[in-house]
């Protein structure tokens, strides 16, 4: 393949990966402090509900104070405010299927945090995490991932009397918006370039 081909192609897939996968990051800092489960956040136009089979099973809260390290701002933590939601699983709904996540957590025990997702009500896969109890510490904290299934709602639970979230990252298919649709023009362009000099100059890149 000459080199101006290779070009093209490069840059028309570098424009594809850019349009098909999308990253929307929930961090709560724009939350409300003191808001429970259940309730919705939207960012980027997914639409992300977190809810628990407790009532006000899990909060909105700072983590400041709690002696985090990689949680900051704000995270989503149980119990609640009337510490119905020890020991409670937390549901997070997405509006649109999900190709991947990962998610910062804490804990207050060493028991694993216990992922699984589901595509509707069908279990397609899960993951768990211990996490470690980073240097002056007391709470283990860890980076809990999920990839390989779409999926459009996620549980998680654990052993531990509760546990805290913060940072997380949803992986989508995009949908081309205009700015995407440009991204895409400018790689197809050079492919463009190339099918008219080989019209107008057979044998030639």
């Amino acid at each position: 393949m000459c080199p101006s081909k290779m070009l093209a192609t490069a840059s028309l897939l570098f424009a594809i990966s850019r349009i098909l996968r999308a990253d929307t990051i929930f961090n709560f800092d724009s939350a409300t402090l003191g808001t429970t489960t259940t309730f919705s956040e939207a960012e980027s136009g997914l639409a992300a509900t977190f809810s628990s089979p407790i009532a006000n099973g899990f909060e909105i809260a700072p983590a400041s104070g709690n002696g985090f390290n990689t949680l900051t701002g704000n995270v989503l933590e149980s119990p609640g405010p009337t510490l119905a939601g020890a020991f409670a699983p937390l549901t997070i709904s997405f509006s649109q299927n999900a190709t991947g996540l990962s998610m910062d957590f804490a804990t207050v025990g060493p028991d694993a945090l216990i992922l699984d997702a589901f595509e509707n009500s069908t279990f397609v896969g899960q993951a768990s995490d211990h996490g470690s109890i980073p240097p002056g510490n007391f709470y283990p904290e860890g980076t809990l991932s999920f990839d390989g299934s779409l999926f459009n709602s996620v549980t998680l639970s654990t052993d531990s009397p509760y546990f805290a979230i913060d940072n997380l990252d949803v992986r989508t298919t995009g949908v081309p918006e205009p700015s995407s649709a440009a991204l895409l023009g400018i790689g197809l362009a050079p492919l463009i370039v190339f099918a008219l000099c080989r019209r107008w100059q057979p044998g030639s890149c």
